[in-house]
């Protein structure tokens, strides 16, 4: 059984970049580690349109699914790649393409959070990541890394089991330059558990139950690769 290793990090390192800047959690032995790009946990972004944010999700989305067919570190079984049509998302939708305010712990814990192998893995908890969606407030606790400021949530919302993955989805979170913290639930994505049973992939905790409908990001991987 794996751990969803650093290779998932590696690949949103470039595919979450194109998406949000001017872009999965990657969970290690004894700890989640989220990768994302940034200048000391900063993500620069410059005054971009409507359509220049869109072609930027879509070239990732692309770049993306050439990785899970191409990479040495796609999740894809062998048998799997050959038939693999590409990555199933929502359409862009930049209304949840969402600003928000971190709060962070005074302290950063480990807590230890199930997974999808029904045992228990470590994660650091950084802090809450505050946030408005059709006029009412809400919050997600924020996993991450003390050792390079990643962020990321592990969500899940009213589309699981029907429309998305049902253990839930991931998604980075990014400082921007003016202070406030961006969530593009664009970039929402599966956890390689989807695709591949021989990873095991840390679950949402129940605090991070959204009760509306993210449609946003990776839906279904279609077929049950994982089962």
């Amino acid at each position: 059984m794996k751990h969803l290793g650093t290779q998932l990090g590696s690949l949103l390192i470039v595919v979450v970049a194109m998406a949000i800047s001017t872009p999965a959690a990657a969970v290690q032995t004894q700890g989640v580690q989220t990768q994302g790009v940034q200048t000391q946990g900063v993500q620069t972004q410059g005054v971009q349109t409507t359509e220049q944010l869109t072609q930027e999700i879509a070239a990732s989305r692309a770049l993306k699914d050439s990785m899970f067919q191409q990479g040495e570190a796609s999740p894809l079984l062998a048998e799997d790649r050959a038939n693999f049509g590409g990555l199933k998302y929502f359409p862009i939708d930049l209304r949840f393409r969402i600003t928000g305010r971190l709060h962070r712990y005074a302290r950063i814990r480990q807590v230890r959070i199930p997974d999808t192998n029904g045992t228990q893995m470590t994660v650091e908890r950084m802090g809450r990541f505050h946030f408005q969606w059709d006029g009412k407030p809400f919050w997600l606790e924020v996993m991450g890394s003390i050792r390079d400021d990643d962020l990321s949530v592990y969500f899940t919302d009213q589309t699981n089991g029907i429309a998305t993955y049902p253990a839930g989805r991931y998604a980075p979170i990014f400082r921007t330059e003016d202070g406030s913290y961006l969530l593009d639930f664009n970039s929402a994505y599966n956890p390689y558990c989807a695709y591949n049973s021989a990873y095991t992939c840390p679950l949402p905790p129940e605090q991070n139950r959204l009760d509306f409908q993210v449609q946003a990001g990776e839906t279904l991987a279609g077929p049950d690769l994982a089962h």
